[in-house]
């Protein structure tokens, strides 16, 4: 994910307008907001991507599937997935539609939701993976075939 701070998608609980009771979802705790909150990331649709043709490329973009992702985050990373499904995959989903603006509208494709994937959606849904590179395969083929 590209396009957050990472921070701004979970409540501070340092904040003086934290509410423990309005804020906290069942299973989670201050300290796992604390330690959610750690990682900083860039925006997801810059620089607009030019290849040595000076045309855009071809971007298919394939995401994980949410529940999977919430329960593979929880057992490597702790981040209950309550927290995860309410906070990290809405803002996920934002970042993954922006790097989709990387490209022309005509040539971005996504957003694909690889079924039964974590995070390694090559590993978990290669089936799905191979599909979207061979798609891309065939239209770069086709434009140069003209």
């Amino acid at each position: 994910m590209t396009d957050t701070d990472f921070v701004s998608i979970y409540p501070d609980p340092d904040d003086a307008s934290f509410n423990e009771a309005r804020d906290l979802l069942e299973g989670v705790t201050v300290e796992s907001l604390r330690n959610i909150r750690k990682t900083l990331l860039p925006e997801p649709s810059r620089p607009q991507l030019i290849d040595p043709r000076g045309k855009r490329p071809f971007i298919t973009v394939v995401s994980h599937e949410p529940d999977a992702f919430a329960a593979e985050s929880e057992k490597y990373l702790g981040a209950p997935q309550a927290l995860v499904l309410r906070y990290m995959s809405p803002t996920l989903q934002v970042a993954f539609r922006g790097l989709m603006q990387l490209t022309d509208a005509d040539r971005a494709r996504g957003l694909t939701i690889a079924p039964c994937s974590g995070h390694y959606v090559n590993k978990d849904a290669p089936g799905c993976v191979a599909d979207e590179i061979w798609k891309l395969v065939y239209e770069a083929l086709a434009e140069i075939a003209g």
